[in-house]
């Protein structure tokens, strides 16, 4: 393999070892990872893959953290199956989306698929409470009953919904997954 760039050459060099350590995983039963760390061009010059940096302090508001203990405070005592269940998706989500960078290599195959996982559990958490259309007849109403307008609905409910069906999130696809797609977590936000 011949690359253009350093850029291309480490895709390339981490496309073909993530090939090979997932026929590992297969015959081992264990999952294997490898991060690239150093390359050499062809006139026998190293080269590092670029700087990475992770985030991982957390800043609270104060004014937020407050609002939140007081909202939270007066809807535990609801005891509706449907929100219970959905509230467990949701922090599996969120206990997911927390921990990613800790589980997985930013961009690897294991983070993609992590970022899916997240993508599922927030539709399921959704879709608990809109109802999902391929088994709730209620699907274009409950949102309305709910006082949710058709924007929101629009924005929120159905561009999750669109996540899930069309991109390696509930269906399986031999096109890998595209960048965009790992950027689609301002759904979450």
């Amino acid at each position: 393999m011949k690359a253009n760039d350093r850029s291309e050459a480490i895709q390339l060099a981490t496309d073909a070892l993530d090939g090979f350590l997932q026929h590992m995983s297969v015959h081992m039963r264990l999952t294997f990872s490898a991060k690239f760390i150093l390359g050499l061009t062809t006139k026998g010059q190293a080269f590092t893959a670029p700087p990475r940096f992770d985030f991982a302090n957390t800043t609270y508001n104060l004014d937020q953290l407050k609002k939140a203990v007081e909202d939270a405070q007066r809807y535990v005592s609801l005891q509706d199956e449907q929100l219970l269940r959905s509230l467990q998706y949701f922090e599996h989500a969120s206990w997911l989306f927390e921990r990613r960078n800790r589980l997985a290599d930013f961009g690897s195959r294991h983070f993609t698929f992590l970022i899916s996982s997240i993508f599922l559990n927030l539709w399921k958490a959704a879709s608990v409470i809109v109802g999902d259309p391929s088994v709730d007849r209620d699907y274009q109403r409950r949102y309305r009953d709910l006082g949710l307008d058709r924007q929101f609905f629009r924005d929120r409910i159905e561009s999750l919904r669109e996540l899930r069906n069309n991109v390696d999130v509930a269906h399986y696809r031999l096109s890998p997954v595209t960048k965009p797609f790992i950027s689609s977590l301002t759904l979450w936000s």
